[in-house]
């Protein structure tokens, strides 16, 4: 009895490594399939040469370089950690748009707004281990020096409007000194001091030949810059899709406060929470904006600033009309968005501007822009513009002026279920890239739809596989693959 287990145990032992080769070859290849087919056609590797053309052309602030450090950073943001980049995408939607008219209102570069990303990830909070802190990392003495606030109240490097005017009157400062972008961003990082002093030792001001005699961070600041670029022109092609916040963080307003005032009053006044309060204005240490000369900043949503500008308005008053009734926000902060924003695809008229449409709608025009991924205020032709504005609001009235537009009530949300990996891809063959099919324009079709589901502006089919089991993968693979533009697709669910 022993001599047969044995026997059978060596018979095992010698078939083993066959029994592992054929294991890893179905994890590494899986049998070819319609999802397998899918992924071939949805996904290809990009070479370092059309990487390198990529990196050439992605920016016009300073000279390109395709380096080792520049396809490092790529990688971070791209492959390594997407959960991260993900919700990095999301913060765009907040600050980019502030970003936006800030520099072009003093006639900068619109890709200025990068180094952000570098610096803090836009995170208002961000504090580095040396002490800079904030969206733009402003250490205390620089910031004091760009007279920004600095006590045991407020800390206005966390603030996005007064941080932002500081970043970019000190960039424009350093650009001035230095008449090289490269040089600038990279005196930002690490002060103009140590950029003097390699310029001396180098012997030349290009950044790429003097960039060893900077310290590593500021050598890698550059490439950092680059790949930023990168990722925010092709994130769509890399499996990526942007964690976007509720649109109460979207479409926000300032205000500049003089009065003390509590965090508490403010949501006795508007409904919001606490929470929601304190995430649109770090800046404030604890919970109150204090008495001041000079105007605080505070950001709320624009649909409940109207309720602080009455009571603002009516401080000095003997007898304060009674404000209109406050409802208290629902718990499920999920649910915000459906209760007070509407939404629709426009039509632009002939001749019509981009500020014309934002003022029709009461929004920002740069929050047109981000959510249509423009880059300037043209509007392209016969292409529908997606605006998101705030329901019930007096100055849209577009029946009476012949304004054209789909209308969106509600969108049909599918719960994801299960998510599907590419696994077919050998991710080990170094730098991984991929690219989105591109498919015909459709129509415009009603989106409550409950059998089929239709792709946003800017959704790859990759996306969509990701987000929704539901679909129909033998749909999706008959539909053409040469095509311009996916938006508008309707792609049938499976039937359960």
């Amino acid at each position: 009895m022993q001599l047969r287990q044995l026997s059978v145990l060596i018979a095992f032992l010698c078939l083993l490594p066959a029994f592992a080769f054929a294991y890893k070859e179905e994890v590494a290849s899986p049998k070819p399939g319609l999802a397998t087919s899918i992924y071939k056609d949805l996904f290809i590797e990009l070479s370092d040469k059309e990487l390198e053309s990529r990196i050439m052309a992605v920016t016009n602030l300073l000279e390109p370089k395709f380096t080792a450090e520049v396809k490092g950073f790529l990688r971070v943001y791209l492959t390594s950690r997407p959960e991260w980049t993900e919700i990095l995408l999301g913060r765009t939607a907040i600050y980019f748009p502030i970003f936006e008219r800030k520099i072009e209102d003093k006639g900068l570069p619109n890709d200025l707004k990068f180094v952000s990303i570098i610096e803090s990830a836009l995170r208002t909070g961000a504090r580095s281990r040396v002490g800079a802190q904030g969206l733009w990392q402003f250490m205390p003495g620089t910031a004091k020096m760009n007279q920004l606030v600095i006590d045991k109240n407020v800390d206005e490097r966390e603030d996005p409007y007064r941080s932002t005017d500081a970043a970019l009157e000190y960039l424009t400062e350093l650009y001035d000194r230095y008449k090289d972008w490269a040089l600038a961003i990279a005196a930002y990082n690490s002060g103009p001091g140590r950029v003097n002093q390699a310029i001396a030792i180098a012997g030349t001001r290009n950044f790429w030949k003097l960039r060893n005699y900077l310290p590593k961070e500021t050598r890698n600041y550059v490439p950092a810059f680059l790949a930023a670029a990168y990722m925010m022109k092709y994130y769509s092609e890399y499996y990526l899709t942007p964690a976007l916040p509720r649109l109460d963080f979207q479409i926000t307003k300032p205000i500049r406060i003089y009065n003390e005032l509590s965090f508490h009053k403010i949501a006795e006044l508007t409904g919001m929470s606490m929470e929601d309060i304190r995430f649109l204005n770090t800046s404030f240490r604890a919970d109150r904006i204090p008495e001041n000369k000079t105007g605080y900043t505070l950001m709320l949503p624009a649909r409940v600033m109207h309720h602080l500008e009455f009571f603002l308005g009516n401080l000095d008053k003997k007898e304060i009309p009674k404000p209109e009734p406050v409802k208290m926000e629902p718990l499920d902060s999920s649910m915000l968005d459906q209760i007070y924003y509407d939404h629709v695809l426009y039509d632009a008229q002939p001749g019509e501007q981009l500020n014309d449409i934002a003022e029709l709608f009461s929004v920002d025009k740069y929050n047109i822009r981000f959510w249509n991924n423009m880059n300037s205020d043209e509007i392209g032709v016969n292409k529908p513009l997606l605006v998101h504005y705030i329901k019930n609001d007096n100055s849209i009235s577009v029946a009476g002026k012949a304004r054209k537009f789909s209308k969106r009530t509600k969108l049909h949300i599918l719960k994801m279920k299960t998510s599907i990996k590419p696994i077919a891809l050998n991710l080990s063959r170094g730098f991984t890239f991929y690219n989105k099919v591109a498919l015909p324009e459709s129509p415009l079709i009603n989106l409550d739809l409950s059998d089929h589901y239709r792709l946003r502006r800017g959704e790859s089919i990759q996306d969509a596989i990701r987000k929704v089991p539901e679909l129909s993968l033998e749909e999706m693979r008959a539909l053409p693959s040469g095509a311009k533009n996916a938006t508008g697709v309707i792609i049938p669910l499976r039937k359960s």
